[in-house]
């Protein structure tokens, strides 16, 4: 049980020396399992190490609590990051407040029109090609939008294909 908010947490007094030599093999652990941003292991680890000094485990059990702690943590954060990333909506939303930008009665540049035809292509596709293409161009390696997306290379492959495809097949037709 976790103590409320307004207890002294009764520390072992070893936790500083436990924080410098487990805290690199925790994140070292989490680098060979999870493929993500490093600041998102890092604030995973912060979390873990939070919950090591409210609920104190057995410390021959630490790294292991830590690591299963800080995993949990990380593919919370994972899941949450990937539910932050725009949907369709918010892509023809975005064109049409680039559209809304320029001067009443002024024609855009074609780096403008360019743009905004981007983003109608981009939302125009169906959410899976939409979100991977939108990561891919963001500068994700396959690794991570394979780890990202739960399936296979092939299958995050093949999505892209469609997404290019679809995208060179909208702008044949303008």
């Amino acid at each position: 049980m976790s103590p409320r908010r307004d207890e002294q947490v009764e520390l072992g007094g070893d936790e500083h020396q436990l924080f410098r030599e487990l805290q690199p093999q925790v994140l070292r652990l989490l680098r060979a399992t999870l493929v993500t941003r490093e600041q998102t292991l890092e604030d995973a680890c912060g979390f873990a190490w939070m919950q090591f000094v409210v609920h104190q485990p057995a410390r021959g059990y630490a790294r292991a609590w830590l690591y299963v702690v800080a995993r949990h943590e990380a593919l919370r954060l994972i899941a949450r990051d990937a539910r932050m990333i725009f949907t369709g909506d918010a892509h023809a939303s975005l064109a049409v407040e680039m559209a809304d930008t320029l001067p009443s009665g002024d024609e855009p540049d074609a780096r403008h029109r360019r743009a905004i035809e981007a983003l109608e292509a981009l939302a125009a596709l169906p959410d899976r090609q939409r979100r991977l293409l939108s990561l891919k161009v963001a500068g994700f390696s396959y690794r991570e939008l394979v780890a990202y997306d739960r399936s296979s290379y092939s299958a995050v492959n093949r999505h892209l294909a469609r997404a290019r495809a679809g995208i060179r097949a909208r702008e044949g037709k303008e």
